[in-house]
Formats: structure tokens, sequence, C-alpha cells
């Protein structure tokens, strides 16, 4: 697998010449289905894994090379969480109720699990929450005014047709493309951090929407996420 993955010249040429000195220092962008790949634990030669011969570095994309690590989270913050009495439904089908009590808890409201509307509060002053009012569309028209944004909602679909199903209202990653997003993000939705790529192009999903749209940092789920 080693053979088919890395280019001769860096088995054949760089990494040996690590062994008798400091380790190759080796950044890998993997594409698609490749960042699945156990890099660590390819063998470059019987008995040797890459592990031993490099330090290794992976990046999904090259644009992560670029640009100041994102900043420590102050200032405005817009936070919608849809709650259990709130219904989202899917091509019809009611989703089942999402328990946000531990979300509502991080954010020091009453325990429940009823929803909270799109709303703002001060991180520098540790403020309470107050309602914002319209679209996370509207809201971001504020560009450079906030720094965090926190969702928790029903996610699916692929590619740009991936979304966040709101109540009455769908956010899809192709109408997130054309957003300005916050620097740091948490969205606590199934799926939406999930990237394919089966068509030989570049891998799109919400996340990726939501960096090209100026976040910095993304944590989503790839995968079901569980209400805890």
């Amino acid at each position: 697998l080693a053979g088919r993955l890395l280019p001769a010249r860096l088995t054949g040429d760089i990494l040996p010449r690590g062994a008798g000195g400091a380790p190759v220092r080796l950044l890998i962008s993997a594409h698609s289905w490749l960042s699945l790949i156990p890099w660590a634990a390819l063998l470059i030669d019987p008995g040797t894994r890459l592990v031993e011969r490099a330090v290794i570095t992976q990046c999904p994309v090259l644009t992560c090379l670029s640009g100041e690590l994102p900043p420590l989270v102050t200032g405005d913050a817009l936070i919608r969480l849809v709650g259990s009495d709130e219904k989202a439904e899917i091509d019809g089908r009611a989703l089942e109720d999402l328990d946000i009590a531990a979300e509502r808890a991080a954010w020091e409201l009453s325990p429940a699990t009823t929803g909270v509307e799109l709303s703002r509060c001060d991180l520098t002053n540790a403020g309470a929450l107050h309602p914002q009012g319209g679209s996370f569309a509207d809201a971001l028209e504020h560009r450079g005014r906030w720094q965090f944004l926190h969702i928790a909602a029903h996610g699916g679909g692929r590619g740009f047709s991936q979304f966040l199903a709101f109540p009455k209202a769908r956010l899809s990653a192709a109408r997130a493309l054309g957003l300005r997003w916050p620097a740091s993000v948490l969205m606590a939705s199934c799926h939406v951090g999930l990237v394919r790529n089966d068509r030989g192009a570049e891998p799109l999903s919400l996340v990726m929407a939501l960096l090209t749209g100026g976040a910095q940092c993304v944590v989503a789920g790839i995968d079901s996420v569980e209400d805890a």
C-alpha cells in the first residue's frame, strides 16, 4: 500500500536519509477517502513503518496552511438551539425531538429542553442571551461583529445539498456559501461535517462552505451525534 500511495523519491531517497539523523517532517494533504488511510502505520520497507522515519502532520486542504491560528473566542456570539418544542421535517418526515438540556446549561439557561431562537451574547462580559430576531442571513450582514456561532439542530444531505433543519426553514451548504461566517463555529448536528468526494471534484460540504465564508475553526459531527 505504501508503494502505491507514497512517491518513490520519498520512500527511496528522503526517508532512508532520515534514519541516521533527525526524522523527516512530512505534511500529508489527503484527498477524499485517502483521509481515512492510517498513514503512520504504512510499511515503507519490511519491518519499518512510516512513523519511524517521519514526523507526520495532516491537513484536509492546503488552505489550512495559510493564515494565523484561530483567535481566542471573545466578543459577540450567535446562538440557535432547536428544542423539543420545535418540529423540524426532512422531506415531509417529522424528526425526533432534540434534547438540548446540556446546551442550555452551557449558556446558563433554565433547565428545560425548549428551543432557543436566534440570540446574541456578549462573551467578553459573560452577559445573558438576548433575542436577535431575523434570520442567519440578516444577522451575518453585520460583518466582523460575530466571533462565535453555536447551533444545535438536525442535519443531513450530501455535498452542497447538506443542510441544517430548522423549523419552517432549511440552511443548505449552497446557501451558506454566500454568507460571511464567524471565526469559530460549533454545530451539534448530524452529518454536516461529513466530507465525501465521489465524483473526482473538490470535496464539498456545509463545513467547507463555512470555511470558505470566513470561519477559521469549525467543529461539526461527521456522523450521527447523540444528544449527550
